[in-house]
């Protein structure tokens, strides 16, 4: 260290008045992971000429490590093999349109060779539907990505797509799915409890954000099955069975034969109001 402070770049600066206070927004230095000094550390610069000058860091200092071993370095270059940099296959896509900067996604679900806006297969065009993340666990209305947020994933992911391909980024096509449930429930047990539990798993498992098997949200395209809802209820205690279970929609998607509600490629579902109905069995 040369212990100088630097204002402009050679060519373009101008020196502070004498007794002039200065804040440095941003400063890099390193002593490895000693050097993570928390907020309002105080320091004073040795030398005649910086007689009086202390610094206090406003933030604490983060980013300090020690240096990397070569077993470490290996098992970096290991992991970074899997990291995808060019979008080619469908992960890739969906998993580079996730870590698009500063931007929360719940979900990016890629529709490889259709054109979103004449809904007809298409070669050479991917269609990435974005489902931004949302913290409630009941939704009055579904998150839908605003332009800008299609617009921010469109050119993350035109950094990185092959020449040749066309990126479509839109919204998903929201399904409010309604579930009517009429089930028993065993002795000893409350009905407004056993109500609240089931309405609860309902709201959260058809939830485009937090819902589905692994929680990450409904995928989708993926049809809602009754007899998925029926697992999901049977696995509540104090349930004994499930008389009748029937799924409607407001958005018109369709039920087939079975009563399954059937989406189109790029839908997902939301929950309405469900309705459960209880009769007790000694």
């Amino acid at each position: 260290m040369k212990g100088e402070i630097r204002f402009g770049d050679g060519l373009q600066g101008k020196v502070p008045p004498e007794d002039a206070e200065i804040q440095a927004l941003e400063y890099e230095s390193s002593r490895g992971d000693q050097g993570n000094l928390p907020a309002s550390s105080r320091w004073a610069v040795k030398g005649e000429k910086f007689e009086g000058l202390a610094i206090s860091n406003l933030k604490p200092a983060v980013g300090g490590k020690r240096e990397e071993s070569i077993d470490e370095a290996f098992e970096r270059f290991i992991r970074d093999l899997t990291v995808p940099y060019r979008a080619v296959t469908s992960e890739d896509f969906e998993y580079i349109a996730r870590e698009t900067p500063d931007l929360r996604i719940a979900q990016a679900k890629v529709i490889p060779n259709f054109d979103p806006y004449r809904q007809v297969e298409k070669k050479g065009i991917v269609t990435v539907v974005i489902i931004p993340f949302s913290p409630l666990d009941v939704l009055e209305t579904p998150p839908e990505p605003s332009l800008g947020f299609r617009a921010a994933v469109a050119r993350h992911l035109e950094n990185h797509r092959l020449l040749g391909t066309r990126v479509y980024v839109v919204s998903p096509k929201y399904v409010r799915v309604e579930v009517k449930v009429t089930l028993g429930i065993l002795k000893g047990f409350f009905e407004q409890e056993i109500r609240k539990v089931v309405l609860e798993k309902l709201n959260l498992y058809l939830h485009p954000a937090k819902g589905g098997k692994n929680g990450k949200g409904w995928p989708v395209g993926k049809p809602v099955y009754r007899s998925e809802i029926y697992r999901l209820i049977m696995e509540t205690e104090g349930v004994n069975l499930i008389q009748k279970i029937s799924i409607s929609s407001q958005n018109g998607a369709n039920l087939d034969e079975n009563g399954d509600l059937k989406l189109t490629y790029t839908a997902t579902v939301y929950s309405g109001e469900h309705s459960v109905e209880i009769q007790t069995f000694s």
